[in-house]
This record gives structure tokens, sequence and C-alpha cells, in this order.
């Protein structure tokens, strides 16, 4: 009779871990939130966000707020600006996004100033997390919607507001 040993024992454990497809199994959550920001230059903005997760069942399962830094990091065209996004929340978690994609909408603008319009809406598209710490460690798939606007009018006092949807996966 064969005996079983406690490394054969942790090599069969292992490997049925390993095999399983829950163990390499992602959870998808809703994402809400809000940002806000101010634009501190043409290319880069500072302010703060608020991020919300929620489960299939409808329970919250992760709220920070924190620090939020955009940086405008090219363009594909006059309406169409690629950007990068760093996220320090208050709970530790952080998060770096690259190749973000706003769409600005000039053809209605939001707000004028003596000089014209000043405030554009805008729709922004996240579908990558390069980087993350805590609860954004090992982000599988995102796809978050920024639907807002920018704005360059002293009454708005250059602030860019923004409401987020979408979905992210965590392994």
């Amino acid at each position: 009779m064969r005996k079983f040993t406690k490394p054969s024992a942790l090599l069969v454990l292992a490997t049925t871990l390993c095999s399983s497809p829950a163990a390499f199994s992602e959870t998808c959550y809703s994402v809400g939130g809000k940002v806000k920001t101010v634009n501190l230059n043409e290319s880069i903005q500072s302010g703060t966000i608020k991020i919300d997760l929620t489960n299939a069942s409808g329970d919250e399962i992760f709220i920070s707020k924190g620090q939020l830094n955009g940086y405008i990091t090219g363009a594909v065209s006059y309406t169409t600006i690629l950007l990068k996004h760093v996220a320090t929340l208050k709970d530790g978690s952080s998060f770096e996004t690259s190749d973000d994609v706003a769409e600005l909408d000039l053809t209605v603008p939001r707000a004028y100033d003596e000089n014209g319009p000043c405030s554009f809406y805008v729709k922004e598209h996240i579908t990558n997390i390069t980087m993350g710490t805590g609860f954004f460690d090992d982000v599988e798939s995102v796809d978050i919607m920024a639907d807002g606007y920018i704005s360059y009018c002293l009454q708005d006092k250059y602030e860019n507001k923004f409401v987020l949807s979408g979905e992210i996966c965590v392994n």
C-alpha cells in the first residue's frame, strides 16, 4: 500500500487550487462617484475623487475619497484628447490610468465669458489601470465613463466636474 506523504499532499492541494476556476475568477463591481478638479495649466488638472463600488446585489463594498491628478498626454484630434490619471485615496489604495480618451463636444458650449466659449461638455472613457495598490492591486479590467465638463471660465473658478459610471473587475 502506497503511503500518502505530506509533500505529495501539498502538491495535490496546490495543483487543485491552481487549476480551480475559482482560484482565478474575477469579481466585477459597478462604479459610481464624482470628480472635481481645477486646471493648474493647459495640461494638468488637480482635485478630488469620490469612488464607490457596488456588487451585483447592490451592496456598497468600497467607498473612498482622495486626491486625483490628471495629465494630458497627447491628442488624436482637436476634440479627442489622451490623458493619464493618478489617484491616491484616503483608505491607502491608489491607481494610475493611461490612454484615457476624452471626447470634447465643441458644438454646444456649456458657458461663455467675455472672450467667447470657455466651458465644454466631455465624455471620457477609462479602460486601462496600469498600476494599483490596495483595492486596485489586481485589476483585471476596467470600463469607466466620466461624463461632465471642463471649464476655463473665471465664473466656474476653472473647475472641471464629472460623474463616474461603469464597471471594474478584480482578481
